[in-house]
């Protein structure tokens, strides 16, 4: 995930989703990153000072599903329910209530992390 700050994104990603650093550091150019880790689950994020938010490079565009790519992440979890009333009482925004997925036989909800992108969590 592309991050304006991956020390507040870091830090959200430990506090609402419990996910730990598992390594840390610099590459060239200025780029930090952060590989975080949550059971089975791991989250690289990158901090590119070059990089730029979507609306200012390509003008009209308000989300990342509106261009090709990658516009959203999933889990999968064990305790769906327990998971969801976890995430609300830690504050996390949600950006889609508890919705039947009857053709998956799975339910799903979606929520918006530290710098607006989607995570969509599944579960039965």
């Amino acid at each position: 995930m592309s991050t304006p700050d991956v020390a507040r994104a870091t830090k959200w990603y430990e506090e609402k989703l419990g996910f730990h650093p598992a390594k840390a550091g610099q590459r060239g150019k200025g780029l930090q990153f952060a590989l975080l880790r949550h059971e089975d689950n791991i989250v690289e994020l990158i901090q590119n000072p070059q990089a730029q938010p979507l609306g200012k490079v390509v003008s009209g565009i308000q989300d990342p599903f509106e261009v090709y790519g990658i516009f959203k992440l999933g889990f999968t979890v064990r305790e769906f329910d327990k998971v969801f009333a976890e995430l609300k009482r830690r504050g996390v925004k949600v950006d889609f209530q508890v919705t039947q997925l009857n053709d998956l036989g799975m339910w799903a909800f979606g929520i918006r992390e530290v710098d607006g992108n989607l995570i969509q969590v599944f579960g039965k």
